[in-house]
């Protein structure tokens, strides 16, 4: 019972491929032109699933060619099948001339650009790294400090995608914050271990540097690309991992990590607080933002998620809205904070859409 919804969802994914493949062979009148769209166009599948299924076996040369294409891919695929769907549902609409939509040459020039801008603008808009800052108050007074400047991240999936290069366009943008603590929320790695370890990634990660630390708990992809393993890579990469466990910073406030959900064995938030004193400032770091009500119920003052990528490309963000209490932003129930991050980086292909790649600054004062 538990693989139906796999199966369910392989099913129309191989429906929708097929409806694709269709469309496009029948659109593309051009034998030669048709035959090298194709290949792309079945290549890109199968990028996909070997890059995914041999992530850590595949030679690094070649993961580097395929995991870009076949990631890329999904967001095309998502694209061209839209377009095929919304122009058969407008061939049914009785005043709109059916001579422009039949006329091969048109449509797939149209398609054409209107898939590159979205495309083109998607990676440019991947590119551009907002800033979002968020002041809030927690009524617990405070010896030590009254305030603390926390910079959160989460979803930097580094590995194929995501490479160093990447990450040193972040580094200046971290530090220029002059954070008093770096929080990340998982997924850190993307689907496997190999690609970091191949180009020494620990000694990178090491310049997250902040006066309080930097503390980590793991994602779901944490966890594809094998949880332990990922957990001693980030402890080598000098991070405090937390993994259903609470720890006293400064003297002064608690962190709690979670395992992520996709570890059906994980604590129960209430058996890892059990032990946390309520009366100092308590933040929670867990990936998936599922079940906000527990961390209200468990005496939380700030939860932090990511997991959501805020939908990554339209109109998914509309779907992870449905889904989810709070797909992304700020939120407040009771004396409870949540912010839930888009995420620094993301996952497949480097496009945003209507969607942004964010660092979070939360400025917390204690009162």
């Amino acid at each position: 019972m538990k693989y139906i919804p796999f199966f369910i969802m392989l099913i129309l994914i191989i429906g929708a491929f097929i409806y694709v493949f269709y469309r496009l062979y029948n659109l593309i009148e051009q034998p030669i032109l048709r035959i090298v769209i194709m290949a792309l166009f079945s290549l890109g599948l199968i990028s996909f699933f070997v890059s995914f299924i041999f992530r850590n076996t595949m030679p690094y040369s070649l993961g580097e060619i395929l995991y870009p294409f076949g990631m890329s891919y999904i967001i095309f695929f998502l694209y061209i099948f839209l377009s095929f769907l919304i122009l058969d549902i407008i061939k049914f609409l009785p005043f709109i001339s059916k001579n422009i939509l039949y006329h091969n040459n048109i449509t797939a020039i149209v398609l054409g650009v209107v898939l590159a801008i979205i495309l083109v603008g998607g990676y440019i808009n991947y590119r551009i790294k907002k800033r979002s800052e968020i002041n809030i108050t927690i009524n617990k007074p405070l010896k030590e400090r009254k305030k603390l400047k926390v910079l959160a991240l989460s979803d930097l999936h580094l590995g194929y995608g995501i490479d160093k290069k990447d990450f040193y366009s972040y580094l200046p943008l971290i530090e220029k914050e002059k954070a008093d603590i770096i929080l990340i929320c998982g997924d850190i790695i993307d689907n496997s271990l190999s690609p970091l370890i191949k180009k020494d990634f620990h000694l990178d990660l090491q310049k997250l540097k902040a006066p309080l630390g930097v503390y980590a708990v793991l994602g779901n992809h944490d966890f594809f690309a094998n949880p332990d393993s990922s957990s001693a890579f980030l402890r080598k990469s000098g991070f405090t991992l937390l993994r259903d466990t609470a720890i006293k910073v400064d003297n002064s406030f608690y962190i709690v990590g979670r395992d992520d959900r996709f570890n059906l064995k994980r604590k129960d938030l209430e058996e890892i607080v059990k032990d946390v004193d309520k009366e100092l400032p308590i933040i929670l770091l867990d990936h998936q933002p599922y079940n906000l009500e527990l961390a209200q119920k468990n005496g939380i003052d700030l939860q932090i998620s990511g997991h959501t990528h805020n939908g990554q490309v339209f109109p998914l963000n509309l779907l992870t809205k449905f889904m989810y209490e709070l797909s992304y932003g700020y939120k407040k129930k009771g004396s409870t904070h949540y912010y839930v991050s888009s995420g620094i980086g993301l996952w497949g292909g480097k496009f945003r859409v209507l969607t942004r790649s964010e660092y979070v600054v939360i400025n917390i004062l204690f009162e």
